[in-house]
């Protein structure tokens, strides 16, 4: 099956499963706003700061404070860019791994709890590694899959082969054996080492390599929108309130009302920007706790969603600083300030997993 073929067929999953539930909010819709929508926001956040809010409201305390205002929000304006520009563009897909050249010898026959096997080959060099050619010709892709395993049909022997989840199991769209923890994104059209979650606001899968760099962005993007929404609504009710009413708190209503000519474009640009940080503020603040729980847990926001827990359990041997640095690398406190991805890579291995131990109930 051609690859552009296989993304049709999820994107047309995606798009049954959002019109079977009545879905507002499609994948077509978040990709095509979510980006925009950011960009409004923070850009609009810091211009309207450092040109109006700060010097209004500190204006009394003298120009040094003005500056200081000034260089401390221009400081988590570029914090939180540089951390999205490397959630976009660190990438963490396996593909991307393997060219790298950071993969090894691997040895998988028999992974899992036993109940299959998956294929290896003999290289030139004599190592042993998954096979990753002619996955689509030999097997036949299972109409359904759970999230506790999975399961082939050989197409030469009839034998059905099962994937338990903690395994190393085919991906029909990249067609390659992947690791645990690697699952495909539809909207990515690849598989990602330790994948997490889509991040609409990123355009990308956050994964192995750029975990890291959203958990810092959602800590200074809490920051940020927190200390610019106290400065935001301190300065509409001493200086803004004249110029707008309670309608104006939601946009559509402000956009309407600026087209019937009540109001003006600035209050427009405005009163978005504070309703939009309000949802920002919130969205990141959920996200750095949820993450934070799963570092702490030594699982990905996937696991958490998608597995069934009665049945498979995912135990982190290592120490809450041995799970840190799993994420942030070896100097995970300097990482919070520096893009230090490359110099401390996070220390677990994502193919082998080493330290995790996967215990399996049985079911009553």
């Amino acid at each position: 099956m051609p690859a552009n073929v296989a993304r049709e067929s999820l994107m047309s999953k995606f798009k049954a499963h959002y019109k079977k539930n009545n879905h507002p909010l499609t994948p077509e819709f978040v990709i095509a706003h979510a980006v925009p929508m950011f960009f409004f926001t923070i850009v609009g956040t810091w211009v309207i700061g450092i040109a109006d809010v700060l010097p209004t409201i500190y204006r009394d305390k003298g120009p040094t404070t003005v500056l200081l205002q000034r260089l401390f929000v221009s400081f988590l304006f570029a914090e939180m860019m540089m951390n999205w520009l490397c959630i976009r563009y660190v990438d963490s897909s396996y593909s991307h791994y393997k060219k790298s050249g950071q993969g090894h010898s691997i040895d998988v026959e028999g992974q899992g709890d036993g109940k299959g096997k998956t294929s290896v080959e003999n290289n030139e060099n004599g190592s042993r590694t998954p096979q990753t050619a002619g996955l689509r010709e030999r097997f036949v892709k299972p109409s359904s899959m759970d999230f506790s395993g999975s399961a082939s049909k050989d197409k030469t022997g009839g034998k059905t082969v099962k994937y338990p989840y903690w395994s190393w199991c085919p991906c029909f769209q990249c067609d390659v054996m992947r690791p645990p923890r690697c699952h495909h994104c539809a909207l990515c059209n690849t598989c990602i080492l330790k994948r997490d979650h889509h991040c609409y606001f990123a355009g990308t899968c956050v994964g192995w390599r750029n975990l890291r760099h959203f958990v810092i962005f959602c800590l200074w993007a809490t920051l940020a929108c927190s200390y610019a929404l106290v400065h935001a609504l301190y300065y509409i009710y001493h200086y803004f309130w004249f110029r707008i009413s309670y309608l104006d708190f939601m946009p559509p209503l402000t956009v309407l009302r600026m087209m019937l000519g009540y109001t003006s474009p600035i209050v427009v640009i405005y009163m978005s920007v504070t309703c939009f940080l309000f949802y920002f503020a919130f969205l990141s603040a959920s996200f750095l706790l949820e993450h934070t729980m799963m570092i702490k847990n030594g699982m990905t926001s996937f696991e958490h969603d998608n597995l069934n827990r009665k049945k498979i359990e995912i135990i982190d041997n290592r120490p809450l600083s041995g799970r840190l640095q799993s994420v942030f690398g070896l100097n995970w406190g300097l990482s919070i300030f520096l893009p230090l991805h490359n110099v401390y890579p996070p220390t677990e291995d994502p193919l082998l997993w080493p330290t995790i131990k996967v215990q399996r109930h049985t079911s009553e």
